[in-house]
Order: C-alpha cells, then sequence, then structure tokens
C-alpha cells in the first residue's frame, strides 16, 4: 500500500528527528557555535512543536508555518470524524477516511483554467507535477490509522501546560484562508508559548512559500527580522512576546495571499514591515469582517 500513510505516534516522528539531527546531519559537531534554526510546516508543524518540548535547546530557534493543530474536517464534527477514524483503524489502519484515496492526476488538474496560470498557481502545483512524473513518490490522503495518531497529538498539543514549557523561540505562520488547518488554533497555542511571535495574514492559506512573489518576499522579511533579532539579543526574552500581522488586501480578491521573495517584490511590501501590527489578544483583528476563518477554494494547478 506505497500510497497509504502509516502512523507510528508523533513522539516517534520527534525522536527521529532528535536521531537524526544528531547522529547523521551532525549539526552541533559540524557547525559548533552557530545558531540552529528548525523550519517546519503543517504535521511537520506538530511534529516540530513536540520535539522542541522534548529536547529542550537542541536548536535556538524555530519558523512554522501552519502547524497541525486542529485538523477542519468540514461539516462533519471533528469528535465525529475521530471516533470514525477510531473504529475503521481498529480493523485496518491503512483504510482510507471517508472521501480520500490514492492521489488522481484528473482530480488534481481538472480545475486548472489557462489564464488563470501564474507563479502562484505554479508553485502550488509542484506537488502534484512530482507525482505526476514520479509515480513511486505518490502519497494519497489520510488513512484511518493517520487520522488517529494526528488526532492524539494534536490533542497533546492543545494544553497549555504543555506549550508553556517550550522555552524556545517560535515564529508561527497562520493563514484566514487556511483550508486544511484552522487558523484558531494556531492563535491559541502563540498565547500559551512562552515566546512566541505570530504573524496572522487575513488572505493567506495552507501554504504560505506557495504563494506570490510579492507575498513571499514579506515573509522572507519577517522571518529574517526574526532571526536577527534573535542572533542579536542578549539578555534571556520576554516571558511573553506575541505579536499579529496583516497582509495587504489582495488586488484579486478570487486569490488567497501568502508571502513574498523575488527581484521586484520589493517595490511592494518592504521586507520585514507590514501595513498593521498589533499585540494579539486572541481573536481577529478589528479590521477582519470575519469571526472566523473562510473556507478556501481550491487552487488551480498546472498541468
Amino acid at each position: 500500500l506505497p500510497q497509504r500513510p502509516g502512523a507510528q505516534g508523533y513522539e516517534h516522528d520527534a525522536a527521529d528527528l532528535e536521531q537524526f539531527i544528531t547522529e547523521v546531519a551532525k549539526i552541533e559537531e559540524r557547525h559548533p557555535g552557530i545558531p540552529k534554526t528548525l523550519h517546519a510546516h503543517s504535521m511537520g508543524g506538530n511534529i516540530a512543536l513536540r520535539y522542541l518540548h522534548d529536547y529542550p535547546g537542541r536548536v535556538d530557534n524555530a519558523v512554522i508555518t501552519s502547524p497541525m493543530l486542529e485538523i477542519k474536517t468540514g461539516i462533519v464534527p471533528q469528535w465525529v470524524a475521530r471516533q470514525v477514524a477510531r473504529v475503521v483503524s481498529y480493523f485496518d489502519k491503512f483504510r482510507y477516511m471517508p472521501g480520500e484515496g490514492d492521489w488522481n492526476e484528473a482530480k488534481a488538474f481538472g480545475d486548472i483554467r489557462e489564464d488563470k496560470i501564474n507563479e502562484r498557481v505554479i508553485r502550488q502545483s509542484l506537488q502534484d507535477l512530482f507525482y505526476r512524473d514520479m509515480p513511486d513518490k505518490r502519497m494519497g490522503g489520510a488513512t484511518a490509522g493517520w487520522f488517529v495518531e494526528a488526532c492524539r497529538s494534536m490533542s497533546v498539543l492543545r494544553d497549555p501546560k504543555y506549550l508553556k514549557q517550550i522555552k524556545t523561540p517560535v515564529m508561527l505562520v497562520a493563514g484566514r484562508l487556511d483550508d486544511l488547518v484552522n487558523p484558531k488554533a494556531i492563535i491559541r497555542a502563540a498565547q500559551h508559548l512562552p515566546n512566541a511571535t505570530l504573524h496572522y495574514y487575513r488572505r493567506v492559506g495552507h501554504s504560505p512559500w506557495m504563494e506570490s512573489d510579492t507575498t513571499r518576499e514579506k515573509l522572507w522579511g519577517q522571518v529574517n527580522a526574526f532571526l536577527e533579532q534573535q542572533r542579536g539579543s542578549t539578555a534571556p526574552a520576554p516571558a511573553k512576546s506575541v505579536k499579529a500581522t496583516q497582509d495587504r488586501p489582495n488586488p484579486d480578491p478570487g486569490m488567497a495571499r501568502r508571502l513574498s521573495s523575488g527581484p521586484d517584490a520589493g517595490a511592494g511590501v518592504k521586507p520585514g514591515t507590514s501595513p498593521a501590527a498589533t499585540d494579539w489578544q486572541g481573536m481577529p483583528p478589528a479590521n477582519d469582517r470575519s469571526a472566523s476563518p473562510a473556507p478556501a477554494t481550491r487552487h488551480r494547478r498546472v498541468p
């Protein structure tokens, strides 16, 4: 069952990461005295937070985009999806969850329009393009066993006491248009992490690094500013440092916005800056009319 992801428990994934860092990459041995940053995204963000908790001091800081802290399950309540996964997993943990299946080229590329192709659409299609050309690398949807373990790890990370034990400086990025992960869960987690910086984007979906050049340049600027701040800090970090940043309105309201990099991006947004930044209080910004994240439409991909 090559396309069906299994699961051994995210604490084991964190242990695997520790083994890779210490025994394979040997980053401290090969690069002594150089600050170490852990970058992670989505499910990797969940594992990264587990790692920061279980192996404190191994890295100096972390940059995590769209960490998987609460999966969106559509019209089905999450508790129902969790119970279904437990029952299905009991009999066959590699069985797909309802609505999931093997990767399908027609489904992946069927809604693309030639007149809508741009650099953002191309980036968001890269994974499917790899799957199309490398069948042995294809990965299907969520299996029951994977979903059970994901829910278990998300439950661990909902505990404020657990999060408060993570002392490593963390930069979190959440997008209001994320159609896979609930950004509200990221906001809640940021409130309990002792040294977190949160960037919240009203027009960003699940994959900030796969957005337009302008958006990516802005994100690079924020990451650089975060890392420079960590590198230049000589005093202990404050007990609480949670900030929120909004992106600028997108000229194309039909497109979710993300972050930027590219030779022409500087004309739009100065790296490391944002049009609005306020202390986060756990609610969407005042000028955000939507009290809850709006579902993002499936982005078109390039055949």
